[in-house]
């Protein structure tokens, strides 16, 4: 493991999530372990400025130290991770409460499955072997970074090559608090976009290419599916269960801002379905047998959507972490969580192809 050679100067030592070159990560063999322990990490843009504080794990902090063992690792990216919220409001630190558990939130910003998968390989025994992992997908892009990773740099390297000059302008302009307020330059800077880039999908959100696209859907399906694969060896060999519980994007229980989205990349909406995504999910954890709890349904049903999630960054809100954690409690996850107690039990009970999903799902497949 690649530590830090003075870790007490680091605890003192803030970073800023920008480039992920620049995380206080440790690696193994190119591959993510975790954060470094006792960092910090400050996150902003023009909606919050938050700083995550980390554990002797290397997890994000979830304010919970002495829960009942074995622990419960938590995995996924940004929204796990609690991007835009304190330590003690991502929907890891609320299961912690809830259950009386020592809940490890290892989510991490861009994680795949294929990374998820990394840290249980190479991180399984120091955890303490726990018999059940929760893994959150996001269905905004999830399918889609899984089969992004295929060919692109790994996570924690800087990144694929910096995106146009006009993307990065655009960006800036969006995050500054200035200048997003003036129309003459909003109104400049929407023109320029669209001369150069008049179909907008330089720019395009990965949830609407994929729903856009059904041949790069299918494909996302079929490298999902060989991490899928490999999930399946991994439970095997180091005797675990696992339990998914998908997030939804916005633009799944939104229709009014799927609308304007699709009217802002000129697309049909005749011949898109935004839970595509999910459903492909849910088929993919069906085929092996895996557990999973779709919050799209219950999300939907929880209040103003337009509290759950940040207008421009798309992430939960305080309150959607909130929302999403009363979903997975109305769906009996703590009473699976409680079958760690008896780790014996927990093969026969959860690993068959049991199936936990919202009503609005089982109708939609």
């Amino acid at each position: 493991m690649a530590r830090a050679q003075n870790a007490g100067a680091h605890r003192r030592q803030r970073s800023e999530l920008r480039s992920d070159a620049a995380w206080p990560i440790e690696k193994r063999d190119g591959r993510i372990l975790r954060f470094e322990p006792g960092a910090e990490l400050t996150i902003q843009n023009v909606e919050y400025h938050k700083t995550a504080h980390f554990d002797e794990f290397g997890a994000r902090a979830t304010g919970e130290q002495r829960g009942r063992a074995p622990l419960i690792p938590v995995l996924g990216d940004s929204f796990t991770f609690g991007i835009g919220v304190e330590d003690d409001e991502t929907f890891a630190s609320h299961l912690a409460r809830e259950s009386g558990r020592r809940v490890v939130n290892l989510g991490v910003p861009g994680f795949s499955l294929k990374e998820e998968l990394d840290v249980i390989e190479l991180r399984h025994e120091e955890l303490g072997s726990p018999p059940l992992y929760i893994i959150a997908a996001y269905a905004g892009n999830d399918l889609y970074e899984t089969w992004s990773r295929r060919a692109q740099p790994a996570l924690g390297s800087g990144g694929p090559g910096r995106p146009p000059w006009y993307v990065r302008v655009n960006a800036f302009v969006n995050r500054h608090p200035l200048l997003r307020k003036s129309y003459l330059l909003q109104f400049s800077r929407q023109s320029l976009l669209t001369l150069l880039d008049p179909s907008r999908k330089t720019g395009m959100d990965f949830f609407f290419r994929l729903i856009g696209d059904r041949t790069l859907l299918e494909e996302c399906i079929r490298i999902y599916s060989k991490q899928m694969e490999r999930l399946e060896r991994l439970a095997r060999e180091k005797s675990f269960d696992t339990i998914f519980v998908v997030i939804p994007a916005k633009y799944q229980i939104d229709q009014a801002q799927f609308e304007a989205k699709i009217a802002y990349y000129g697309m049909d909406g005749t011949r898109l379905d935004p839970h595509m995504p999910t459903r492909a999910l849910i088929e993919i954890y069906e085929q092996f047998g895996v557990p999973v709890i779709d919050a799209s349904g219950c999300l939907q049903m929880s209040g103003s959507v337009a509290t759950l999630y940040y207008v421009q960054d798309s992430h939960f809100t305080s309150s959607g972490h909130r929302a999403f954690t009363r979903c997975l409690i109305d769906e009996d996850i703590l009473e699976r969580i409680d079958l760690t107690d008896k780790a014996e039990d927990v093969l026969p009970l959860i690993s068959r192809r049991t199936v936990l999903v919202s009503p609005q799902s089982s109708r939609a497949r």
